[in-house]
């Protein structure tokens, strides 16, 4: 015997697996603001040695998902145990974007060119340096947007089953 479901059963199929896919996701924006927030805190812990900066200026970038357009193209090369490194990243986050040209500027200033400046580095990886070690501001906006998700569909979800409950325990059969 094949069960059938009501529309009202089948909606509620349906709106469940959409609230479990949007938990799921806000899960991941979660996780991976989170990540960043971790990261920065162990590159705090970073050893850092002195390099030189070879370049720094402000570029024209194409951002992803926004509308500045503007961006520091830097690098610096540096010595860990005997062998050369160059590296490129300003902060933790590989997308650094500014509004202005003069507000990347002001960042770009801290870092001329020629002059010696400290990095920091990784110690299972020395490749993978930076400057400043630091995130932007983008896992702030990833653990606010995803944990605010999770917590509407977390109650959207419950208030739908309740709702649900109470609607075929008072529907007659």
């Amino acid at each position: 015997m094949v069960r059938q479901y009501t529309q009202a059963q089948r909606f509620f199929r349906v709106m469940l697996a959409w609230s479990c896919i949007v938990v799921l996701l806000s899960g991941a924006m979660t996780g991976i603001g989170l990540y960043g927030y971790w990261r920065a805190h162990v590159a705090k812990n970073w050893p850092t040695v002195t390099g030189v900066i070879t370049r720094n200026e402000v570029v024209r970038v194409n951002c992803p998902k926004s509308n500045f357009h503007n961006g520091i193209a830097i690098e610096y090369n540096y010595n860990v145990r005997g062998h050369q490194y160059t590296g490129n990243d300003l902060r933790l986050d590989r997308f650094q974007c500014y509004p202005s040209q003069e507000d990347a500027a002001k960042d770009a200033a801290a870092f001329v060119a020629g002059k010696p400046a400290v990095i920091h580095y990784s110690r299972d990886d020395p490749a993978d340096s930076v400057l400043i070690p630091e995130n932007s501001e983008r896992p702030h906006r990833a653990v606010i947007l995803g944990g605010a998700m999770f917590v509407v569909m977390m109650v959207f979800g419950i208030a739908l089953f309740f709702w649900f409950e109470r609607r075929d325990r008072y529907t007659v059969r």
